[in-house]
């Protein structure tokens, strides 16, 4: 007997296909309520190896099971108060006053849930991990056109990115180390992109001039400025390179050796 009118479903649905756990929770709503809503949980953040699929591919995968299935995202907030109160605003504006019954899953959202509706824990058949269903399906290499163009897609609905770097001035009295690197035209100085583990750029500025330049001490990274480089390989690319740039004068250590560890470069101790 169908006792409320609306079931609700909600779940980030960041999978190749609907597994049987989805599909289980999705038709107990539909077969338990005159409609069924599947609210789609979306993040600002594009394409991150936790929500690789953006809101519209999913809503389609859904539908293809689903297609009586009424869909809308429902975006994370950082307060779960908030949140609990934005994903009631959008039941009521789809349900109005009608009753509603909320579905939730294994490790659901009804911990972090204090609205206005009931919440149901449905006991799945069969336990997925999503984590671990996305890290199969990125270890497949897309042997298909099919494959193929949702690579192509996925890359090209990402927003623009600004990737960070870092550049130092290693200053030696009246010289400064820099560097000529293999195969290319250009002098260059000690420096990187900005690892995910790195606290800050100063953090970054050390471990790229330590890993180049061997265990040259010096005294304080000073920043200097920031600006977009005219990297030849982003050139004509929407992506961009962000450098900021710092100086530190050499304290002591082998300056010679630091010019040879600057890896696959060729060292040039220039005046400065």
């Amino acid at each position: 007997m169908k006792t409320r009118e609306y079931g609700v479903v909600i779940g980030r649905f960041q999978v190749p296909e609907l597994h049987e756990a989805h599909k289980q929770i999705i038709a107990t709503a539909k077969l338990s309520h005159k409609k069924y809503i599947v609210l789609v949980a979306c993040t600002e953040v594009k394409g991150s190896d936790r929500d690789p699929l953006d809101y519209f591919t999913r809503a389609q995968m859904i539908k293809y099971q689903f297609p009586d299935a009424i869909i809308a995202p429902i975006y994370d907030n950082p307060s779960d108060k908030l949140w609990s109160q934005n994903l009631d605003a959008l039941i009521i504006k789809e349900a109005g006053r009608k009753s509603v019954l909320l579905y939730s899953g294994h490790n659901g959202f009804e911990e972090y849930y204090s609205g206005r509706f009931a919440v149901k824990h449905i006991k799945e058949i069969d336990f997925y991990r999503g984590t671990e269903l996305r890290e199969i399906s990125g270890k497949v290499v897309p042997s298909t056109k099919e494959g193929r163009c949702g690579v192509i897609y996925g890359i090209t609905h990402q927003y623009p990115r600004a990737y960070p770097t870092v550049d130092i001035a290693v200053i030696n009295k009246q010289y400064v180390l820099l560097g000529i690197k293999k195969n290319q035209v250009g002098l260059r100085f000690p420096g990187g992109f900005v690892d995910p583990i790195d606290k800050s750029l100063e953090v970054a500025a050390k471990r790229e001039c330590y890993e180049e330049c061997g265990g040259v001490e010096t005294d304080q990274y000073e920043y200097i400025c920031s600006g977009i480089v005219d990297d030849w390989r982003y050139r004509n690319r929407g992506e961009k390179i962000i450098s900021s740039f710092f100086k530190c004068k050499y304290v002591y250590g082998n300056y010679n050796e630091a010019c040879n560890r600057f890896r696959i470069y060729k060292a040039s101790v220039l005046s400065h």
